[in-house]
């Protein structure tokens, strides 16, 4: 080291360790980062005494159960799975791959490595088939804008760093247009079975089964393409998912392969089709969206239509009520909000799916209590099963009597987590508890979806 001409090697190694742990303090929850400093530290005091180096595998072990015992949660925290689990991987594969012959030892090596790896693969429910290569080449790329970043901390170089970045951003849409994506379900509880999975086949192999980790191998692998060649089984199942939009509406109905979607959603700090409606529409095996229904002009519900549309096939998009009934494959909707009014809520469209899911589903978009009341005015004898409540939960919907007279067993809440609305009201919280509704709010369960066989 640079210090070694002026420092002895013990002096040398604490002031090392001091460096290294200056940056701790704000890496608090960089897993990674803190099993090297301290597997570098335990090492480094076993050198400061002149003894014998704790081998890598306990150490990792015992860092590993140190974590657990601070927080058991991490066992579900992808970055300790891939941390430890790599660590654990090359402790073990200096002595488990000997066992094969040179020839074979860097092909079965590099192979277990990449499936370990695998989760990190897959994107938006696709999997790119030439990310190994797109690795590769954009490497040597990013490496000199990572150093041009920190060297703008202290020299002027804004102008290098955009032309340097116009160049990476042309780079990556060059490779979108040459990269060949598949889908591919790869659910977010199958990641932490994938890690806990491997972590026993590697030990079973270590152990010496082979035979059983064949099995276990090929009982995992069977499955996992039986899943992706046959999405969800879609073309035998029909659903009423609500997504998880934040402050917004967007519910899929599903009939086998028959597609509606009701709103889009829609916020201005990231692409919601991209990010959220079309990858979940991929883990449903959806190619395409029959219909398209707006309820109404608000940017919280239309806000993504028009990337989505950019973006995936839509065969109709229903705005006016003048198109009710409408019917779409088996499915009937109709629009009980015949009425109008000056501002858009008002205008909200009002759906009612009856009989599906052996449930009446009533949708009531942005909808005020004046529109309630003509809606029950003209409709004495309207119920339903699952009430998805008007205009997230705001006091200007949902009124006492329509709840009352509607008599709905669930009531969806579709609203941001901390929204700046103050939605649900309290209010309207406090009315559907006394009238013993069940109330299921997306921005405490996430998507919420009703399930069933054709």
């Amino acid at each position: 080291m640079v210090f070694g001409r002026f420092l002895t090697s013990k002096t040398t190694l604490i002031l090392t360790w001091v460096l290294a742990f200056l940056p701790l303090p704000f890496l608090v929850h960089k897993v990674g980062i803190w099993r090297i400093f301290l597997t570098k530290s335990v090492h480094s005091y076993a050198e400061l005494k002149n003894q014998k180096r704790v081998p890598s595998l306990i150490l990792t072990s015992c860092i590993g159960i140190l974590f657990l015992l601070i927080d058991s949660t991490l066992c579900m925290d992808k970055g300790f799975l891939y941390s430890f689990l790599l660590s654990i991987f090359f402790s073990l594969s200096s002595g488990l791959f000997l066992r094969f012959s040179p020839g074979k030892r860097k092909m079965i090596s590099f192979v277990f490595l990449i499936l370990l790896l695998f989760p990190s693969f897959p994107s938006k429910n696709e999997l790119s088939l030439f990310s190994p290569l797109r690795t590769m080449l954009f490497f040597p790329f990013v490496a000199p804008f990572c150093l041009l970043g920190v060297l703008g901390l202290f020299l002027p170089l804004p102008g290098a760093l955009n032309v340097y970045a116009s160049f990476l951003m042309n780079m990556a849409k060059l490779w979108e247009r040459i990269d060949i994506c598949v889908p591919f379900l790869y659910p977010e509880g199958a990641f932490y079975f994938h890690f806990f999975f491997l972590a026993i086949f590697l030990l079973m192999v270590s152990l010496g089964f082979h035979f059983w980790g064949k099995i276990s191998i090929f009982l995992y692998v069977t499955p996992l393409l039986f899943l992706n060649l046959f999405p969800s089984f879609s073309f035998l199942t029909k659903e009423v998912t609500f997504l998880n939009v934040g402050q917004g509406d967007a519910i899929l109905i599903r009939e086998g392969r028959t597609t509606v979607l009701i709103d889009t959603g829609g916020t201005k700090t990231f692409d919601l089709a991209e990010e959220t409606l079309i990858p979940f529409f991929k883990t449903r095996g959806i190619k395409k969206l029959d219909c398209v229904i707006i309820t109404h002009g608000d940017f919280d519900h239309d806000g993504a239509l028009p990337s989505l549309y950019d973006s995936f096939l839509i065969k109709d998009i229903v705005r006016e009520e003048e198109e009710f009934p409408l019917k779409v494959g088996s499915l009937t909707f109709n629009n009980l909000n015949i009425y109008g009014g000056e501002d858009e809520n008002s205008k909200s469209l009002v759906l009612y799916l009856e009989n599906f899911l052996n449930r009446d589903f009533l949708f009531m978009g942005d909808a005020p209590i004046e529109i309630e009341k003509k809606i029950l005015d003209d409709n004495e004898s309207l119920k339903a099963d699952v009430l998805k409540i008007g205009h997230h939960g705001s006091i200007t919907s949902s009124s006492l009597e329509f709840l009352k007279a509607i008599e709905p067993d669930e009531a969806i809440i579709s609203v941001g987590k901390g929204n700046s609305y103050g939605h649900p009201d309290n209010e309207v919280l406090k009315r559907l508890q006394d009238l013993d509704i069940k109330i299921r709010r997306t921005d405490e369960e996430g998507t919420i979806t009703y399930f069933g066989f054709i």
